[in-house]
C-alpha cells in the first residue's frame, strides 16, 4: 500500500498542513518539475505511495496534456527507495505523441537519487469503440453524508453509522480523509484466510472538504486502503509497494466529477515468497467504474525492509 519508506526527514518548505492539492503541486516546464512532499501524508513509514503517484501525474500532465486534449490511460510506478520530505525533482520525457496515443516516462529523485520510476500512456477522449461493458459496483451500505458524526471501531462494528475515528497512532494521511469501511475486518483482526477467495477490504471515501474527483485523486485512491492481506494475519507485519499500476477506466471531464463519496473495493488473491497481489477498484456513487490498480507487494515481518 505505502512505498518503501527509510529516508530521514526534513522540514518542508511549505505548509505544515497542506491539502491535498498543495501536497500534489508541481512547478516547472520543458521535462524538469518539483515537488514537496510533506510528512503531513505520511503512510506508517514514510509519505503515501499513492500521493507519490499522484506528484508523478502531475508533472507528466503539464509535459504532455496542457491542453487536456487527451486523459491519462495507464500509469505504472516502480518504487525504489523513498523520497525524503523536502523538494524532489521530476523528470518527464515525451517517447511518443501519435494521433491518439502520447506515451512518456518520468523519474522522481531526491539528492540526485532516483526514487521513482513511471510509465504513462495518454489517449485522446474520443477513442473508437465496438462494444462497452464493465462490472457493477459490489453491493454496500450507503455512504454516509460528509457531516456524519465520527464513530471508534467498536461503535462502526456495533452498528453505529457515521465515518470511522482513526485510532492513536494511525498515520497521518487517515485523517485527511473520511473513512467508511464496507469490507474486511481491519489490520490484524481478520477471520483465518481462505485461500480459494483471498482476502478484501475497502469502503466509501471522501474528502473533509467538497473536491472534484479528477485523475490525480484516482491515482491516489487505488493506493488508499491498508493492504488487505495484513487483516488475517496476528503479527505485526508491513507490505511495502513495489510497483502499482493504475488503468482510468472512466473517461472524466478536464474539470473531473462532481463532489461525491468514491466506493474502493481491494481483492488479494495469493501470497507467494514473501510477495502479495493486491487489485483495487474504485467506483463512483452511483457504481461507475472509476479506476483499478494493481500493485505488487513486499510482505515482511515488521522492521523489515
Amino acid at each position: 500500500m505505502f512505498a518503501r519508506m527509510e529516508a530521514t526527514s526534513v522540514t518542508p518548505t511549505q505548509a505544515d498542513h497542506p491539502d491535498f492539492d498543495q501536497a500534489i503541486a508541481v512547478d516547472g516546464h520543458d521535462g524538469t518539475y518539483t515537488a514537496v512532499v510533506h510528512p503531513a501524508w505520511d503512510g506508517p513509514l514514510s509519505t503515501h505511495g499513492g500521493l507519490l503517484g499522484a506528484i508523478i501525474l502531475g508533472a507528466i500532465d503539464r509535459e504532455v496534456n496542457l491542453d487536456q486534449s487527451m486523459q491519462i490511460r495507464s500509469l505504472t510506478c516502480q518504487y525504489l527507495r523513498p523520497p525524503a520530505h523536502g523538494t524532489v525533482e521530476v523528470s518527464v520525457e515525451v517517447l511518443r505523441r501519435g494521433r491518439r496515443f502520447a506515451s512518456s516516462r518520468a523519474t522522481m529523485a531526491h539528492d540526485g537519487k532516483v526514487c521513482i520510476t513511471a510509465l504513462a500512456t495518454h489517449s485522446v477522449r474520443d477513442l473508437p469503440s465496438v462494444d462497452q461493458w464493465s462490472p457493477r459496483a459490489p453491493k454496500a451500505e450507503p455512504s454516509p453524508d460528509r457531516n456524519a458524526p465520527m464513530r471508534t471501531p467498536q461503535e462502526m462494528l456495533a452498528g453505529g453509522g457515521g465515518w470511522l475515528k482513526m485510532p492513536a497512532g494511525t498515520p497521518e494521511f487517515f485523517s485527511r480523509l473520511l473513512f467508511a469501511p464496507r469490507f474486511g475486518s481491519g489490520p490484524f483482526v481478520g477471520p483465518p484466510v481462505d485461500p480459494d477467495v483471498g482476502t478484501t477490504n475497502g469502503g466509501w471515501l471522501m474528502t473533509r472538504e467538497p473536491r472534484s474527483i479528477d485523475v490525480s485523486y484516482l491515482a491516489f485512491l487505488v493506493d488508499v486502503f491498508w493492504p488487505s492481506v495484513l487483516e488475517p494475519l496476528r503479527t505485526p507485519a508491513i507490505a511495502p509497494t513495489l510497483d502499482l499500476t493504475t488503468h482510468f477506466r472512466a473517461i472524466l471531464p478536464p474539470e473531473g466529477l462532481p463532489d461525491q463519496p468514491l466506493l474502493v473495493h481491494n481483492t488479494s488473491i495469493a501470497v507467494e515468497n514473501g510477495l502479495a497481489d493486491s487489485d483495487s477498484r474504485v467506483f463512483s456513487a452511483e457504481g461507475r467504474l472509476l479506476a483499478q490498480g494493481r500493485q505488487m507487494q513486499m510482505l515482511a515481518p515488521f522492521g523489515e525492509s
